[in-house]
């Protein structure tokens, strides 16, 4: 994508790139002081599609610098030099947001295909690593006392190629092995349901 990324009101959308760590629905992951939950995105950028971006966000940190003693505390962005993870040709973009609103109602993460026309994924189905896309949201100051940041907001992903997460039990199949003498609680593939209590009837009088 060519063009402005921070638009109108301070709306965001991506340069296309690699989708990572993408985890929109059910409980989310626990955010960074621990009282909440967040839905996350990540988005890698090749270093020179991600350049205007980069210039946007940072020229979008001086305009709302608090007071010229406030210094930048952290990015929404990081590379190599951030952490030897991440590939040294590309620039990781970090979006979030809130899994609930503050009526307690649960928020969507909407998706689009290529076309630009909404979407969704079959239930149980979640976005993989190595899948591609953009990710759109907004960009807000934080301040402290002494320093301040931008965050990006998530409010939807395009995707232009879909790679389903699997989850791996990361073993291998084994030549041999039994059961024998094996917890008779922890059969193969059975989960044990809890017993309900059964509610005696009470005895006509």
């Amino acid at each position: 994508m060519s063009g402005t990324h921070i638009k109108k009101n301070d709306y965001v959308t991506s340069p296309k790139g690699s989708l990572l760590y993408v985890n929109i629905t059910g409980q989310g992951k626990e955010n960074y002081d621990g009282d909440g939950y967040d839905y996350v995105a990540t988005v890698d950028v090749p270093k020179k599609e991600a350049k205007q971006f980069i210039k946007e966000i940072d020229a979008f940190l001086e305009d709302n610098q608090p007071s010229k003693s406030h210094s930048i505390r952290s990015l929404p962005y990081r590379t190599s030099k951030d952490s030897e993870k991440i590939p040294e040709d590309v620039v990781r973009f970090s979006f979030k947001t809130q899994t609930t609103f503050e009526s307690g109602d649960t928020r969507k993460i909407n998706l689009f295909n290529h076309k630009n026309d909404r979407v969704s994924l079959p239930e149980g189905t979640k976005i993989g690593n190595g899948s591609v896309g953009l990710i759109s949201g907004k960009i807000t100051i934080y301040t402290g006392k002494k320093d301040y940041g931008a965050t990006l907001w998530l409010n939807g992903i395009q995707i232009l190629k879909f790679e389903e997460y699997i989850e791996d039990s990361g073993f291998e199949e084994q030549d041999e092995g039994d059961f024998e003498n094996f917890d008779t609680n922890l059969q193969p593939g059975i989960e044990e349901k809890p017993k309900k209590d059964k509610k005696k009837k009470k005895k006509k009088v």
